[in-house]
This record gives C-alpha cells, sequence and structure tokens, in this order.
C-alpha cells in the first residue's frame, strides 16, 4: 500500500458557551485515499451513493499532534484541543492540505468549505486496526 496522500482533518467540538461547533484543523500526511463514485438506480430516480476510505497508519505525519480517542477529545479544554487529534462521525476531511479554517465569526463556515474545495468528506465509520508490526497499524475511516 502507497501512503501518498495528505488530507487535512477538522474536528468539531461544541462550544455550549456560543453555541456552535468549533473546529480544530489538523494536517495528515502519508495516507491513502480511495474514492469511489456509485450511482444507485431507485424508484425515486438515480441516486449518488459516493463514498470514500482512507487508510491512516498510526505513524502518521501529524505536526507533532497526537491521537486521542474521541471522548477524551470531548473532554479537553480548547488550549489542550490543539495538542491532539481525533476520528468522530461527522468530522470532516478534505483531501490535500489547505490553508481554510472554520470560523462561523468570520463567515468561515463548512458550507463555504463544500464549496471551495472538490474533495470534502464527513467521517461516518471508524475501524482500528491495532495488530500487527508498528508499521501495519491504521485506522480506516470511512466517508461519504
Amino acid at each position: 500500500m502507497f501512503f501518498k496522500d495528505n488530507i487535512t482533518l477538522y474536528n468539531a467540538c461544541y462550544n455550549k458557551e456560543l453555541g456552535v461547533n468549533e473546529y480544530f484543523k489538523t494536517y495528515l500526511t502519508g495516507v491513502d485515499w480511495q474514492g469511489q463514485q456509485n450511482i444507485n438506480a431507485t424508484d425515486k430516480g438515480i441516486i449518488s451513493a459516493d463514498s470514500v476510505k482512507i487508510i491512516i497508519p498510526f505513524l502518521v505525519c501529524s505536526e507533532g499532534k497526537k491521537y486521542i480517542g474521541c471522548k477524551e477529545f470531548e473532554k479537553l479544554d480548547i488550549a489542550e484541543k490543539e495538542k491532539y487529534f481525533t476520528f468522530n462521525n461527522n468530522d470532516k476531511i478534505v483531501k490535500s492540505l489547505i490553508d481554510f479554517d472554520i470560523d462561523s465569526k468570520n463567515g468561515k463556515t463548512i458550507k463555504m468549505l463544500e464549496n471551495l474545495f472538490s474533495d470534502v468528506v464527513n467521517i461516518n465509520s471508524v475501524i482500528t486496526h491495532d495488530f500487527g508490526s508498528t508499521n501495519m497499524r491504521n485506522w480506516e475511516i470511512g466517508g461519504i
């Protein structure tokens, strides 16, 4: 398997004081992005069922940030969240390293991210492969 792709991960975290999601950006370099275009014909017409599988090695380059479970990530204060990344349902991933900070106060929203960049997906599944040698261990992220 070749890990030639790079992604930008946006971890969502609900800010109770502001009543909005805040997003913490992490660049992950050396992953494998596998996109698949599917079309389903139903009695209601043709429905797109595109999907993405992203293989992320445990040894991924992550700007010095460390992986932490999503429940533990939620418990961290804002300053601590900058030191970690996680994978959770409805977090966003963009194929490639992009310079875009989601900040609703400045009008930079998820909708704008999706309109500006082609390969933006929501995480909808996470499988942890934590067996075998250190070089083989990875997360398999499903996205739509």
